[in-house]
């Protein structure tokens, strides 16, 4: 559970103590749930998002540490227990160095690409089971014409198949592919040519529900700087539906798409949006390229700059992601903005030291005000190889005496966000109120049972 850091205290009807009060409507809450030391029995430098299994746990990959050095794949729980190491990167044939995270298929394995290791070194697709038993390479990338050293993840498609993106490789620098869940059918439906027409993919694919891919690249494109492009699974009707032109718009996106619950694509670039102070935009646009707008343009402030990470939408609609600096002390932030542009926030900023510093990858959330990410570096002063961190956007809690016998508490927070209300006499046995969900943003509950009790302690948790 994740406590609110407010208490509200009743005694015989007045408000006797009240606990520290959050900036605006909302508390944030940072914890770090793993740190990272690069030993045999760890790993090291997380460039990548952590997803929630089905099981409730948390998986990842970090880049690097494991008994060769180079990378694993881990399970952790969500309150940051249990943590262990499904399978250490030998830098061989099974692969080395995953830059992405892993996606669960609906068979229940997990699948994930490594950017170096298997023939030649050019990387690899490996699959491997929750419990770290049965891992198998599915597929060993040759450079050309198939491609080379892939930097994004996997995503599994309305037809059971996973897609994917290489770096480098096939005809060109690039190529965009599938290949079933066995590890046959590999094929490329694009190679990209030049860079006009766009190179270097970094970032994980979408499918919409008209079943069309989209993705981005690095370079290439009208200005050589990146484009947004789409293609079909059966490899036609590629196109380039956004060129970046670097000042307005920004320049160089690493991060993958958003599909946001509007049906716009949402996304991120690391550099550009302003000639004078372009530190990387936020963006959407249509499926079809037709509006393209900038919502947010970083400058490298306190605001954050430089972020390498798609965005994630919170169960209010609004988009939250991470810079990999800017900040109090240029080492990261987490933020949040609407899908209009307005109403931009800086949630937290990274101290660069035990929270850990340099956010490369997003945010994963499953609701309610809960997000879980990584961070690069830091996390430990003497050994600081990136931590994984669990963020809270957490209810306020108000009491307000206009009955002697049944004070009544205002709940301030997200849009159905859901929590549980606890009293206590002594601060320290927590006893069960009553469950709360905050359908408007604010509601209140009235405690008919305060009479009963001299003092009574109130505090909000949500799961």
């Amino acid at each position: 559970m994740k406590v609110l850091n407010t208490f509200q205290k009743w005694t015989a009807g007045v408000l006797v103590f009240a606990g520290v009060s959050g900036a605006g409507a909302q508390f944030v809450n940072l914890s770090v749930l793993h740190q990272f030391t690069a030993g045999n029995n760890d790993g090291a430098s997380p460039y990548s998002e952590v997803i929630a299994g089905v099981d409730g746990g948390l998986y990842g990959t970090a880049w690097g540490g494991g008994t060769n050095a180079s990378g694993i794949v881990f399970r952790m729980s969500r309150d940051g227990g249990g943590f262990g190491i499904l399978h250490h990167f030998g830098h061989g044939s099974d692969g080395a160095t995953p830059f992405d995270g892993v996606i669960q298929g609906v068979d229940g394995f997990l699948y994930g690409t490594t950017y170096y290791g298997g023939t030649n070194s050019n990387g690899t697709i490996f699959k491997i089971s929750t419990n770290g038993l049965n891992y198998s390479v599915l597929y060993q990338f040759t450079n050309s014409p198939d491609g080379a050293n892939p930097r994004s993840g996997l995503i599994q498609g309305q037809d059971g198949a996973l897609y994917g993106t290489t770096y480098a490789g096939g005809s060109g620098p690039g190529t965009v592919f599938k290949i079933d869940t066995n590890g046959n059918n590999y094929a490329v439906l694009h190679s990209f040519t030049n860079f006009t027409d766009a190179t270097q993919p970094f970032g994980q694919l979408v499918q919409a529900s008209n079943g069309v891919l989209y993705g981005t690249t690095y370079a290439g494109g009208a200005s050589f700087i990146g484009t947004v492009f789409q293609i079909n699974t059966n490899g036609q009707n590629y196109a380039v539906i956004h060129s970046f032109n670097g000042i307005s718009d920004g320049f160089s996106p690493e991060s993958g798409l958003l599909i946001g619950q509007d049906g716009w694509l949402y996304g991120t670039t690391v550099s550009g949006g302003n000639a004078n102070a372009g530190h990387g935009t936020v963006f959407k646009l249509t499926t079809n390229g037709s509006v393209f707008t900038v919502l947010r343009t970083f400058t490298n402030a306190l605001d954050g700059a430089a972020s390498y990470a798609r965005v994630a939408q919170g169960g209010d609609g609004y988009l939250y992601g991470t810079t990999s600096s800017g900040g109090n002390t240029n080492t990261g932030t987490i933020f949040r903005v609407d899908t209009n542009g307005v109403n931009y926030s800086v949630l937290y900023r990274f101290n660069g030291e035990g929270d850990g510093e340099i956010p490369m990858a997003g945010l994963f959330t499953s609701g309610n005000g809960i997000f879980y990410g990584t961070a690069l570096e830091g996390g430990n002063t003497n050994a600081g190889f990136g931590t994984v961190f669990r963020f809270a956007i957490v209810p306020t809690l108000n009491l307000v005496v206009s009955n002697p016998s049944a004070p009544a508490l205002t709940l301030t927070g997200l849009a159905n966000q859901s929590c549980q209300l606890q009293v206590s006499s002594n601060l320290m046995d927590w006893n069960f109120l009553t469950d709360v969900t905050i359908t408007n943003g604010s509601t209140q509950v009235i405690d008919t049972n305060a009479m009963n009790a001299a003092a009574r302690y109130y505090r909000a948790v949500i799961p």
